[in-house]
């Protein structure tokens, strides 16, 4: 099967079980009592018609699916979501993500390759999907931690080796972008913590928080060298007991310390010269490196903007230094805006700030008066996923990137009333 061919499959097996729990939950849901915060109604119907009328102009049945998705099928999800019966979605979406990351670090060390020079990867083949898969186990984890039932609980040290293994193996891709959202995420539930502890004067509270975050803090700096002789000496063991089950070979030998260099370096590409003759062994322009190329792509579907969107998502770029055959913009707004006209990146563009507002607000609330909703936990740690993965990814509809996916999942908790929510 192509790489196209799979990647539609998944797309529409994930549709179809997303008709299939939409069926299931509201069957027993009374829709006329169902109230959708009307701004976010009207941005998704706005971005789901104007794909099945550009669907419909160029004779393209994909952009009508994703009309449809946008239009009916994600609207009556968040509304599926919202009539969960007594139990909470979110926490059996992180349960479930939690399950599978256990089986992932299974299954990784006993078939992934070797940390070697290159970028990691896992069984996944691209660093960039492992860490969009690392970043949606970082939001698992965080409202794990807060659905804690007790303070002094077992599963914290479960979930804090877990945690230390996330984090570590997001590092080990190499990947900034995946860097940047997890450490968003991070930050920023933390900072929303303390803030609150402080303002409320929960000072006992507060010292539990920076034991906790602390003790965090030393688990994952374990885990992350214990990770590293994990998948490279034992690994190389493995290799060789048992070679016929092997994704890749034995690498060369590496050491913590040249490891080290490796990762600084990459992580450094772009940002100064030194670091990029390190990272590639060769010379090229600092803004093009710190960009991977991204500057010049999106420079290109820019040009291209029009009120009607384009028959393809891809097209051919020629820069200096690369040359992309078929390529998508690397940027979600843009490359809404490029499929399916101005107006629809505009509309996506607005929905993300509506959801930005809308979450300031709440945490502003939970600030001044510690009022914390668990799933908002989630739905904050989502939305950081998405719009940093949006910056340089084009993905925008469910199943196509793990972080969209999770932040489709997780609108609801702002796109229906609270009252309506059970």
């Amino acid at each position: 099967m192509k790489k196209d061919q799979s990647f539609s499959t998944i797309v529409v097996s994930g549709i179809l079980l997303i008709i299939i729990n939409i069926v299931l939950l509201l069957r027993k849901s009374n829709l006329t009592q169902i109230k959708f915060n009307k701004m976010y109604l009207i941005l998704l119907e706005f971005i789901g018609i104007s794909f099945v009328f550009n669907g419909t102009y160029f004779g393209v049945m994909g952009y009508v699916a994703i009309g449809i998705t946008f239009s009916i099928i994600l609207p009556f999800l968040n509304i599926s979501f919202s009539s969960n019966y007594g139990f909470s979605i979110c926490r059996a979406i992180c349960i479930g993500i939690l399950i599978s990351f256990i089986l992932f670090c299974i299954i990784s060390i006993l078939f992934g390759p070797m940390l070697g020079v290159t970028q990691y990867t896992s069984v996944l083949s691209n660093p960039n999907t492992l860490g969009n898969y690392i970043i949606i186990v970082i939001s698992a984890l965080i409202y794990l931690f807060f659905d804690l039932k007790k303070s002094k609980s077992k599963y914290f040290w479960v979930y804090a080796i877990l945690f230390g293994m996330a984090i570590s193996m997001a590092l080990y891709t190499n990947s900034r972008t995946t860097l940047i959202a997890i450490s968003m995420q991070i930050v920023i539930v933390f900072l929303m913590c303390t803030v609150s502890l402080l303002v409320n004067n929960e000072k006992q509270k507060f010292v539990r928080l920076i034991k906790k975050s602390s003790i965090l803090v030393i688990v994952s700096i374990t885990v992350f060298v214990t990770m590293f002789f994990v998948l490279t000496d034992l690994k190389k063991s493995i290799i060789e007991i048992v070679p016929v089950i092997q994704s890749e070979d034995v690498n060369e030998d590496i050491s913590f310390e040249e490891y080290m260099k490796i990762m600084k370096a990459r992580y450094m590409k772009g940002i100064n010269k030194e670091a990029n003759i390190k990272s590639e062994g060769k010379n090229e322009d600092l803004d093009d490196q710190f960009t991977s190329g991204r500057k010049e792509i999106w420079r290109s579907y820019i040009e291209s903007i029009d009120i009607i969107g384009h028959p393809e998502e891809g097209r051919k770029i020629i820069e200096k230094n690369r040359v992309y055959m078929k390529t998508n913009a690397h940027n979600v707004y843009i490359q809404m805006a490029y499929s399916a006209g101005c107006l629809v990146g505009i509309a996506m563009l607005v929905l993300m700030l509506t959801v930005a507002k809308d979450l300031l607000v709440r945490i502003y609330r939970f600030i001044k008066m510690g009022i914390l909703e668990k799933d908002l936990i989630f739905t904050i740690c989502s939305s950081i996923g998405f719009v940093v993965v949006s910056l340089t990814s084009g993905g925008y509809m469910v199943f196509t990137y793990l972080p969209v996916t999770m932040f489709y999942f997780s609108l609801y908790t702002l796109s229906i009333k609270k009252e309506n929510r059970k």
